[in-house]
């Protein structure tokens, strides 16, 4: 009696059900209930109040000019990048934050409410670079070398 989940192949259009024998069968006023809840709470999970990404965004929406023209003249532009990039996200991927925010603006929305499954599309942070595990090793090999050239240099001294 648990939870089973069936593929309906016909018509060549699979399609995936989820069945239990203890529930009733699901009414279009429940299905829609649960995707609106389900919606809800990938809206909550989106982006949080500090994400880089929506804070980002919050700054070029502030930058753009014109309404719903959306400009966003070159110089605000290459600054906008610049401080990108020191929050940690990429160039592309400034670019593309500033992207959906002029759309947001060009069609008259709201950030908060239509750009922000598209913000959550942009990854958080770029990784430059990370520290190997050679790279590593040979930072230790080389502090130990020189604390034990300290050492015969303090015990000779």
């Amino acid at each position: 009696m648990g939870t089973r989940y069936v593929a309906n192949l016909a018509l060549n259009r699979p399609s995936l059900r989820f069945s239990h024998e203890d529930e009733q069968a699901a009414t279009p006023a429940r299905v829609a209930a649960a995707r609106r809840a389900i919606a809800q709470e990938n809206h909550a999970a989106a982006l949080q109040s500090d994400d880089v990404r929506w804070m980002f965004a919050q700054q070029v929406q502030s930058s753009i000019e014109g309404g719903r023209a959306a400009i966003v003249r070159p110089q605000v532009r290459q600054q906008l990048v610049a401080d990108a990039q020191r929050m940690g996200l990429r160039p592309f991927d400034a670019n593309l934050v500033i992207a959906i925010a002029q759309d947001a603006a060009r069609h008259g929305e709201d950030l908060h409410e239509t750009a922000v499954h598209r913000l959550a599309m942009v990854p958080a942070r770029h990784q430059v670079s990370k520290i190997g595990p050679l790279m590593l090793l040979g930072a230790a090999v080389g502090l130990a070398a020189g604390l034990v050239a300290l050492f015969i240099a303090w015990i000779m001294g």
